[in-house]
């Protein structure tokens, strides 16, 4: 009796444990705001260099725009790999362009400096410009079409070739 009164327990206890739990983090799918085949919402950013990017800036030039943070794991794991894109793709006019998400400048310009990065970015107080394309989940990478369409999107574990390919399709 006693052997099944442990498993039983431990049942219990993880069943109050997860009732605990109150906030909902939706599923990538859900956490969606645009989708592919949307054209970019409108937003305007100052990035760090001074410049001002905004949807309707971006009409004519395939653009990789990345919203982030520096002390995301996944991120500090697809930044290095989005600067060689850059690096790459850049010097054939497409346009990249990294928002972070709830981080301000300083962080973000010590964070770059240490890990060599020289993509152009924005830093935001706040989650107003990412909240107009999802509701959770970073790195977020959304390719766009001269056109100011989404044509591809990448949350989390971004597949650099994948990326490759929906670059390639917007030149």
């Amino acid at each position: 009796m006693t052997s099944l009164l442990k498993p039983l327990l431990l049942i219990v206890l993880c069943l109050i444990m997860n009732a605990c739990v109150t906030e909902h983090t939706p599923l990538p799918a859900e956490s969606d705001i645009v989708h592919i085949g949307d054209g970019v919402p409108t937003f305007s950013v100052v990035l760090h260099d001074g410049s001002t990017v905004s949807s309707q800036s971006l009409q004519g030039t395939p653009t990789v725009l990345t919203f982030f943070h520096t002390t995301c794991s996944d991120c500090q794991r697809e930044l290095p790999m989005l600067q060689s894109l850059y690096e790459t793709y850049a010097p054939s006019g497409v346009r990249f362009v990294c928002i972070a998400r709830a981080e301000d400048d300083d962080a973000i310009t010590t964070y770059w400096r240490e890990n060599g990065l020289t993509l152009p970015f924005a830093a935001q107080a706040d989650r107003s410009i990412y909240e107009k394309f999802a509701k959770a989940y970073i790195p977020r990478v959304y390719v766009i079409s001269k056109a100011g369409i989404i044509t591809a999107m990448f949350t989390e574990t971004i597949d650099k070739d994948a990326l490759c390919s929906a670059i390639a399709q917007t030149l």
